[in-house]
């Protein structure tokens, strides 16, 4: 009956939904913007650095602060201070790079597989359209969403992956 049939579109529609995003396809989609993922990956790698040196430095300025002599302790403890401020520095524009660069790309990815949707949708036939699970809302809200949850596959999980082992080879 046209019900059974009806349901059997749904669920094979769920099934397809619940499907995971190919990675090796979401980054061969995302190629174009290798001038924006290089120095993205970079920045990963430095910030992964970061704690193992904010623990060195912090031991140099418990040293530094141990000595005896006021003078020789001053200048240590000024010397560290310093340390610390460009450790911040250098901090800041690694997350600057981690996040704004893959936050860039991620935007041109989106934008590409929306393109890449809606030309999809064009191509269907006319009868595709005339389903009420393919209504003009239910597409649109399907562009928006779509491209928004593969843009996560994308940036964070790459950092995750380097970010952590990068800390713990330096740690």
């Amino acid at each position: 009956s046209e019900k059974d049939v009806e349901d059997t579109r749904q669920r094979i529609r769920e099934e397809r939904a619940k499907q995971p995003t190919p990675f090796r396809r979401v980054i061969r989609l995302n190629m174009p913007e290798l001038r924006f993922l290089a120095p993205g990956l970079l920045g990963p790698v430095v910030d992964g650095a970061i704690m193992p040196c904010f623990a060195v430095i912090l031991s140099q300025v418990l040293g530094a602060l141990a000595k005896p002599d006021v003078d020789e302790m001053r200048s240590g403890a000024n010397f560290w201070a310093l340390m610390f401020v460009l450790l911040g520095v250098i901090t800041f524009f690694a997350v600057f790079g981690r996040i704004g660069m893959f936050i860039i790309s991620g935007e041109h990815l989106i934008h590409r597989i929306r393109k890449l949707t809606f030309a999809a949708m064009l191509r269907q036939e006319m009868g595709f359209f005339d389903d009420r699970i393919n209504s003009t809302g239910i597409l649109c809200a399907k562009l928006s969403t779509v491209a928004e949850m593969v843009n996560g596959i994308d940036g964070r999980i790459i950092d995750t992956f380097i970010q952590v082992p990068t800390t713990m080879i330096v740690g």
